[in-house]
Protein backbone atom coordinates (compact mmCIF):
# COMPACT_ATOMS: atom_id res chain seq x y z
CA UNK A 1 0.00 0.00 0.00
CA UNK A 2 1.83 3.63 -0.97
CA UNK A 3 0.59 5.66 1.53
CA UNK A 4 0.97 8.61 -1.10
CA UNK A 5 -2.03 7.16 -3.38
CA UNK A 6 -4.49 7.10 -0.36
CA UNK A 7 -3.80 10.86 0.66
CA UNK A 8 -5.16 14.16 -0.91
CA UNK A 9 -2.29 16.40 -3.05
CA UNK A 10 -2.06 18.65 -0.31
CA UNK A 11 -2.00 16.14 2.94
CA UNK A 12 1.05 14.11 0.71
CA UNK A 13 2.72 16.80 0.23
CA UNK A 14 2.77 18.51 3.62
CA UNK A 15 4.02 14.72 4.79
CA UNK A 16 6.94 15.06 2.41
CA UNK A 17 7.98 18.08 3.83
CA UNK A 18 7.46 16.80 7.12
CA UNK A 19 9.92 14.49 6.49
CA UNK A 20 12.47 16.61 4.73
CA UNK A 21 12.83 19.41 7.57
CA UNK A 22 13.02 15.90 10.17
CA UNK A 23 16.06 14.86 7.79
CA UNK A 24 17.00 18.37 7.95
CA UNK A 25 16.76 18.68 11.81
CA UNK A 26 18.59 15.51 12.49
CA UNK A 27 21.64 16.40 10.25
CA UNK A 28 21.97 19.93 11.92
CA UNK A 29 21.51 18.02 15.42
CA UNK A 30 24.92 15.78 14.54
CA UNK A 31 26.25 18.24 12.64
CA UNK A 32 25.83 21.02 15.95
CA UNK A 33 27.51 18.51 18.22
CA UNK A 34 30.03 17.61 16.21
CA UNK A 35 30.77 21.00 16.28
CA UNK A 36 30.56 21.29 19.74
CA UNK A 37 33.21 18.30 20.42
CA UNK A 38 35.72 20.09 17.65
CA UNK A 39 35.51 23.14 19.89
CA UNK A 40 36.11 21.18 23.22
CA UNK A 41 39.15 19.15 21.95
CA UNK A 42 40.69 22.33 19.74
CA UNK A 43 40.41 24.65 22.67
CA UNK A 44 43.43 26.86 22.97
CA UNK A 45 44.90 26.15 26.71
CA UNK A 46 44.15 28.97 29.00
CA UNK A 47 47.55 29.69 31.13
CA UNK A 48 45.05 30.29 33.98
CA UNK A 49 42.80 27.62 33.35
CA UNK A 50 45.58 25.56 33.16
CA UNK A 51 47.28 26.60 36.69
CA UNK A 52 48.02 23.56 38.60
CA UNK A 53 48.12 25.52 41.49
CA UNK A 54 44.44 27.16 41.54
CA UNK A 55 42.95 23.60 40.53
CA UNK A 56 45.05 20.77 40.49
CA UNK A 57 43.72 17.91 38.37
CA UNK A 58 46.28 17.39 36.01
CA UNK A 59 46.21 13.47 35.26
CA UNK A 60 42.12 13.56 35.52
CA UNK A 61 40.53 11.99 32.80
CA UNK A 62 38.84 15.19 30.39
CA UNK A 63 35.39 13.72 30.11
CA UNK A 64 34.27 16.34 27.52
CA UNK A 65 36.69 14.35 24.84
CA UNK A 66 33.73 11.67 24.99
CA UNK A 67 31.69 12.16 22.08
CA UNK A 68 28.39 13.60 23.01
CA UNK A 69 26.58 11.20 20.13
CA UNK A 70 26.79 8.35 22.30
CA UNK A 71 25.82 10.06 25.53
CA UNK A 72 22.34 11.09 23.53
CA UNK A 73 22.02 7.45 21.82
CA UNK A 74 22.07 5.82 25.16
CA UNK A 75 19.88 8.27 26.73
CA UNK A 76 17.01 7.34 23.99
CA UNK A 77 17.96 3.91 24.98
CA UNK A 78 17.68 4.40 28.77
CA UNK A 79 14.27 6.55 27.84
CA UNK A 80 12.48 3.94 26.59
CA UNK A 81 13.60 1.21 29.09
CA UNK A 82 12.22 3.95 32.00
CA UNK A 83 9.24 4.06 30.13
CA UNK A 84 8.91 0.23 29.78
CA UNK A 85 10.48 -1.02 33.29
CA UNK A 86 9.49 2.18 35.32
CA UNK A 87 12.21 2.03 37.29
CA UNK A 88 15.18 3.73 36.23
CA UNK A 89 17.52 1.76 38.40
CA UNK A 90 16.28 -1.85 37.06
CA UNK A 91 18.92 -2.54 34.97
CA UNK A 92 21.19 -3.44 37.84
CA UNK A 93 19.09 -6.20 39.05
CA UNK A 94 20.24 -7.97 35.82
CA UNK A 95 23.06 -10.27 35.57
CA UNK A 96 26.45 -9.04 33.24
CA UNK A 97 26.08 -12.62 31.35
CA UNK A 98 22.49 -10.90 29.78
CA UNK A 99 23.95 -7.79 28.97
CA UNK A 100 27.00 -9.79 27.37
CA UNK A 101 24.40 -11.60 25.38
CA UNK A 102 22.39 -8.59 24.21
CA UNK A 103 24.62 -6.58 23.37
CA UNK A 104 26.48 -8.97 21.25
CA UNK A 105 22.79 -9.59 19.73
CA UNK A 106 22.60 -5.97 18.83
CA UNK A 107 26.03 -5.46 17.58
CA UNK A 108 25.58 -9.32 15.12
CA UNK A 109 22.11 -7.23 13.68
CA UNK A 110 24.09 -4.13 13.67
CA UNK A 111 26.68 -5.96 11.92
CA UNK A 112 24.17 -7.17 9.41
CA UNK A 113 22.24 -3.73 8.77
CA UNK A 114 24.41 -1.25 10.15
CA UNK A 115 21.05 1.44 9.68
CA UNK A 116 18.60 -1.30 11.26
CA UNK A 117 16.57 -0.48 14.62
CA UNK A 118 14.77 -2.80 17.04
CA UNK A 119 11.87 -4.40 16.43
CA UNK A 120 10.27 -3.64 19.82
CA UNK A 121 11.89 -0.22 20.78
CA UNK A 122 12.09 1.68 17.32
CA UNK A 123 15.77 2.28 18.19
CA UNK A 124 19.07 1.41 16.32
CA UNK A 125 20.71 -1.82 17.45
CA UNK A 126 23.97 0.16 17.56
CA UNK A 127 22.27 2.56 20.10
CA UNK A 128 21.10 -0.31 22.34
CA UNK A 129 24.54 -2.38 21.94
CA UNK A 130 26.04 0.96 23.48
CA UNK A 131 23.91 0.98 26.38
CA UNK A 132 24.06 -2.58 27.48
CA UNK A 133 28.16 -1.93 26.92
CA UNK A 134 27.34 1.17 29.51
CA UNK A 135 25.70 -1.15 31.79
CA UNK A 136 28.71 -3.73 31.79
CA UNK A 137 30.95 -0.57 32.30
CA UNK A 138 29.15 0.35 35.39
CA UNK A 139 28.37 -3.36 36.82
CA UNK A 140 32.29 -5.09 35.89
CA UNK A 141 34.36 -1.47 35.90
CA UNK A 142 37.58 -1.79 37.54
CA UNK A 143 38.25 2.07 37.60
CA UNK A 144 35.73 4.24 39.75
CA UNK A 145 38.40 7.40 38.37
Amino acid sequence: MNILTDLSYEEAYGKIIIKKLEAERDRLKEENAALRTELMVNRKPDTKADDQEAKADSGKPRLTLVPPRIIWDIAAVREYGCRKYGDPENWRKVSPQRYRDAAFRHFMRYLATPHGVDEESGLPHLWHCCCNLAFLCELEGNNDG
